[in-house]
C-alpha cells in the first residue's frame, strides 16, 4: 500500500462523503480521487446511497408530530 492509498482508506473516504473533513483535507482527497478511479467509484456509490437514504420518507419530516406522541408522558425532571 502506498502513502496515497493509505490516505484513501475507508474512514477517510466516509468522512469525505459525509462532509466531515476540513476544506483543505477534502481538497487533498478530491485530488487523490482523480488518480484513483476505483476509490472515486466507491465514493460515488456511497454518495448515491446516502442521498437515497436521506430521500427515504423525507415527506414525513415535514409532518407535525401526532398528538398522541406529543402528549406521551415525559420522565420526571431531575431534582435541582
Amino acid at each position: 500500500m502506498t502513502h496515497d492509498d493509505h490516505d484513501l482508506d475507508d474512514a477517510t473516504l466516509h468522512a469525505y462523503v459525509d462532509g466531515q473533513l476540513d476544506p483543505s483535507r477534502a481538497a487533498e482527497v478530491a485530488d487523490r480521487l482523480l488518480r484513483h478511479p476505483r476509490a472515486a467509484q466507491q465514493v460515488l456509490a456511497w454518495r448515491e446511497q446516502r442521498e437515497a437514504l436521506q430521500a427515504l420518507h423525507r415527506d414525513w419530516l415535514d409532518e407535525p408530530v401526532p398528538s398522541r406522541l406529543s402528549a406521551a408522558p415525559r420522565p420526571p425532571a431531575a431534582p435541582p
